[in-house]
């Protein structure tokens, strides 16, 4: 009986430490095509409308008021961080990128709803590396 009990509990033992996650993890890599919604509060300093392209974390941190930890391979990757304010609340943000003749086209959708009189929204899109600065910003808003 005494055998039993040990094996039992040292079963439960292996399944709480196995079941528990380190609080500490990084979070998951960003991939080509990815959005990330950034917190208004880091974006006093952007211009509305206007695409930043960011290559290094550096570039991030000296554009956003906080630090807002994204974990992106600058060595492929760039992230193009676009603010801009909508006449009402804001709902849901898509975008997209196409690729064509040297330029990205980078295309968002605002779906707004009628929570806020205007909401100031900040993305980050993830893009390979660019042969310079190339990139047009369309912005569409929806109810």
């Amino acid at each position: 009986m005494n055998k039993l009990l040990n094996l039992t509990l040292a079963i439960v033992l292996v399944v709480t430490v196995l079941s528990c996650k380190n609080s500490t993890e990084e979070p998951p890599l960003l991939n080509i095509g990815d959005v990330i919604r950034i917190n208004d509060a880091t974006i006093a300093d952007l211009n509305d409308g206007v695409p930043y392209l960011c290559d290094s974390e550096g570039d991030i941190k000296s554009l956003l008021d906080e630090k807002v930890g994204l974990d992106v391979d600058f060595s492929q990757n760039v992230v193009i961080l676009i603010k801009d304010v909508a006449l009402q609340g804001v709902d849901k943000i898509d975008a997209d990128m196409d690729y064509s003749d040297g330029v990205y086209d980078i295309n968002v959708k605002v779906t707004m709803n009628y929570t806020n009189a205007l909401d100031v929204w900040c993305i980050g899109v993830v893009a390979p590396k660019l042969d310079g600065d190339a990139t047009r910003l369309n912005i569409e808003y929806s109810r």
